[in-house]
């Protein structure tokens, strides 16, 4: 129970019972309801055979009578081929494994409930308002994946590490506007949708080509894959779109599908008319690269000095240039600018620029850059983001040896002091920042760059001591 008040009759007495007027009043009542149980057990014999499963069961009163609990079994098997003695002397050690695990998430605590209401009291009286936006058909989210791998260290120089997987997952969990005829505004509610496929590789080698006592150097160089469709939505839902993203079945998840310009208008005297543009949507890549991985490299020098770089990179990689539209749209892009200059469309704020004679390739050239960049068309402003960024780079000094010798023993036992900076550099095809988001981690849009704050780079100075 609630109650705000205003006016206190005593300044020194500021019990509610001593103010002059409430200004509003109310109650809430929760219950809510939740447990999981968890068991596994993990196997051993003679260091040769190892296996585990396991089972969690999870419930929450957000699930609803129709389905009050849900259950994720795991299991996963390996076997040390090294220690049967039938490999060469170059292979230490040789692991093979397979495991297959479900896993998944629960809809929130008022996920199930139907339309509920609360009031409000304010200076016009007591209303009603939208409280919570439940789904009593909600169900839980399941992924089931399956995997299978080695890993393996040859000469005592080279380490392999190999890993694939396939996986489905059931009934994801978003959450989705209302038509307008229900009249519930901006509102949203959650729901289900259908089936995703995927699967993909991991990959890890990593290299140690020296090794002594005042040098090492370890080098390791990381190459994942991951693909996926959708298979399914639900037989009401043809397809979600957010503001540059589609859940389409038989696409990626959170591809880019939207109108593009294929080229641009003349009329008969050869003058740019306009852009033309494409009869259907057209699929333009996803936010998530195929292709990711990183390098990395560790050097320890002189004995006590130590080098670290891990530079991070991905291929087919797209983002949605909302902030180039934006700036297109408005007309305070530069580019833009120039070729309407050219063109012979507008001269506002661009100097020195001549308009090219109509119909020459010059102006024909000019006029196909200026037809791709319509902000009409929102698919004209999805970009290549192939990147490399030098992530970290840091210089370590273990200086324990020179401040032993100016302090009584017993008293440290190490210290290390270093530098490092963290997103040094980045080449990328895209201009601006592919790794921030608009709308964060929430909702169903990725990758979509529309004003949002950039990567910054940090400088850091340690000093750690150990007593």
């Amino acid at each position: 129970m609630n109650v705000n008040v205003k006016q206190y009759e005593f300044p020194n007495i500021i019990a509610i019972g001593s103010a002059k007027t409430p200004t509003a009043w109310g109650d809430a009542t929760s219950n809510t309801r939740s447990a999981g149980l968890f068991w596994e057990n993990n196997f051993s014999f003679d260091n040769k055979f190892m296996w585990t499963l396991a089972i969690r069961r999870g419930y929450a009163s957000s699930i609803g009578a129709e389905a009050p609990s849900i259950t994720y079994p795991k299991v996963s098997f390996s076997l040390r081929l090294d220690k049967f003695g039938i490999l060469p002397s170059e292979i230490s050690m040789l692991k093979l494994r397979a495991a297959y695990g479900e896993n998944g998430q629960l809809p929130g605590l008022n996920d199930a409930m139907n339309l509920t209401w609360a009031a409000s009291v304010g200076a016009s009286g007591t209303s009603l308002n939208y409280n919570i936006f439940g789904n009593p058909q909600i169900k839980p989210e399941r992924v089931k994946e399956m995997e299978i791998g080695f890993d393996a260290e040859l000469m005592n120089m080279f380490s392999v590490e190999f890993t694939y997987y396939n996986g489905n997952s059931e009934n994801s969990i978003l959450r989705g506007a209302y038509a307008p005829s229900t009249g519930y505004g901006n509102y949203t509610y959650p729901y289900n949708v259908g089936n995703t496929k995927n699967h993909g590789f991991e990959t890890m080698l990593q290299v140690t080509p020296i090794r002594s006592a005042d040098y090492d150097l370890s080098l390791s160089f990381i190459w994942n894959y991951q693909t996926n469709v959708v298979d399914t939505l639900g037989p009401d839902t043809p397809e979600i779109i957010s503001t540059s993203n589609v859940i389409k079945p038989g696409f990626k998840k959170w591809e880019y599908y939207d109108y593009v310009s294929t080229g641009p208008l003349f009329d008969a005297a050869g003058k740019y008319t306009g852009a033309q543009r494409s009869a259907t949507k057209v699929d333009l890549g996803n936010p998530l690269p195929d292709h990711s991985g990183s390098v990395t490299v560790n050097f320890r020098f002189l004995r006590d000095f130590n080098l670290y770089a891990m530079g991070e990179w991905g291929l087919n990689n797209k983002v949605y240039s909302f902030i180039v539209q934006d700036m297109v749209t408005f007309r305070c892009y530069p580019g833009y600018e120039r070729l309407r200059a050219l063109l012979g469309l507008s001269s506002v704020g661009v100097t020195g620029v001549t308009p090219l004679t109509i119909g020459s390739p010059e102006y024909i050239k000019a006029a196909t850059e200026y037809a791709m960049m319509n902000p009409s068309n929102k698919g004209n402003f999805v970009k290549d983001a192939d990147y490399f960024i030098i992530r970290e780079l840091s210089l370590g000094y273990d200086a324990t040896n020179i401040v032993r010798d100016f302090m009584p023993a017993g008293y440290l036992t190490a210290m290390n002091v270093g530098f490092s900076v963290r997103n040094l550099v980045r080449f990328s095809k895209y201009n601006w920042d592919f790794e921030t988001n608009s709308s964060g981690s929430r909702g169903n849009t990725l990758a979509s760059d529309y004003y949002a704050m950039p990567m910054p780079r940090t400088y850091n100075f340690w000093v750690k001591l150990d007593f």
